[in-house]
């Protein structure tokens, strides 16, 4: 019997295919920014750029643009990248992975 994967999703290829513009798009995303600073970034529309998130969940398998984001570092989509293509942030761990619902900020209080 095939093992099962976490709520009922296929396995994540080691690395998909993502072509050069869902890699930028993805490295911008990862950047923390917004889809409109995406699309004013790359001189696209901000639908072109939604298609684009789409179809990197599509094939990364993810339920959302943080999901996406962690399981491109998790597989290593980043590395290797030079520099300047590499985002900026850490890399979320395996447990942030597992359950994207943690924020890592518990117990901090909220200061508005």
């Amino acid at each position: 019997m095939a093992p099962l994967h976490s709520q009922g999703r296929p396995p994540v290829p080691q690395k998909p295919k993502l072509s050069e513009v869902e890699l930028a798009v993805l490295r911008d995303a990862a950047n923390g920014l917004e889809n409109i600073q995406i699309a004013n970034r790359q001189f696209r529309s901000v639908e072109t750029i939604r298609s684009h998130l789409k179809n990197i969940y599509r094939k990364l398998h993810a339920r959302n643009r943080t999901h996406a984001v962690a399981i491109a570092y998790h597989i290593g989509i980043f590395a290797g990248r030079a520099q300047e293509d590499a985002p900026r942030m850490r890399p979320l761990s395996p447990q942030r992975i597992a359950n994207p619902q943690i924020s890592g900020h518990e117990g901090q209080k909220h200061v508005d």
